[in-house]
């Protein structure tokens, strides 16, 4: 076998030339093309869908954000792609779908705003909550009671409900704010604040409050009270240790 026909025969098809494309790989591009777009648009309309039902402008900026990542990524993958002949043509694609992703998803959100179907547009006002603003529910730890087994009781029993804003679970719909309370707040135990929505009532919030009344690592709770005006006589408080390690409100 000579030379020429060797290299003619296992040639790696990146060095072929371009050369014309038959009509099946025409057809076969068209489709590839088509379903990419499709992709693209479809993917964009449900984030948008999915991100206008979000409560929480700043949960929705995570939104944006990862469309965002999703747009640059398909223009990365694409743009190594359109140097070679065989592949230019899907590169193209995925360059324009990267942009289209997330031009699309503005433009979805945009529409949506202007029918007002955007939930976080009517974000409900930012409360302030601290030690002297009354709460729905103050829980007050036992002493022997460790930040590890509070986290697991916040993040296993308080936090166990579906979320209406986000995958996964979260604090029960009825209540808007939580706070941890440190020892010089809560008569030197660890405790919590729960705020429930206005007029939150019945056998839900109920069964809720005696969800954690039954707990073990809960002490006591007092219901409806700012945790500052709750005062225990001496014997009933518990002595404040030297150092205790803030846990973050909620």
């Amino acid at each position: 076998m000579s030379a020429g026909l060797w290299v003619d025969t296992y040639s790696m098809p990146v060095f072929d030339l371009a050369v014309p494309y038959t009509r099946p790989q025409i057809v076969r591009r068209w489709i590839v093309g088509i379903v990419i777009f499709g992709a693209g648009v479809a993917f964009a309309i449900w984030a948008a869908l999915d991100c206008s039902r979000i409560a929480f402008g700043y949960v929705a900026s995570y939104s944006f954000a990862f469309v965002l990542y999703i747009s640059v990524l398909v223009v990365f993958i694409g743009l190594p792609t359109c140097i070679y002949w065989r592949t230019r043509s899907t590169g193209i694609v995925l360059v324009v779908t990267g942009f289209l992703i997330y031009g699309t998803f503005l433009a979805t959100i945009g529409v949506l705003k202007k029918f007002d179907k955007v939930a976080w547009v009517h974000e409900p006002p930012m409360r302030r909550f601290g030690p002297d603003q009354i709460a729905s529910l103050v829980v007050y730890y036992r002493p022997t009671t460790t930040d590890a087994q509070i986290e697991d009781f916040v993040e296993n029993k308080l936090e166990n409900y579906p979320s209406s804003v986000h995958d996964g679970k979260d604090f029960p719909s009825f209540m808007i704010e939580y706070s941890a309370l440190i020892p010089s707040q809560a008569n030197g135990y660890e405790g919590s604040a729960l705020t429930f929505d206005t007029g939150a009532k019945g056998p839900e919030v109920e069964s809720f409050v005696a969800m954690i009344q039954s707990d073990s690592r809960v002490l006591r709770t007092f219901r409806s009270i700012a945790p500052e005006a709750i005062h225990l006589p001496k014997a009933e408080q518990a002595p404040e240790p030297s150092e205790h390690r803030d846990r973050r409100s909620r």
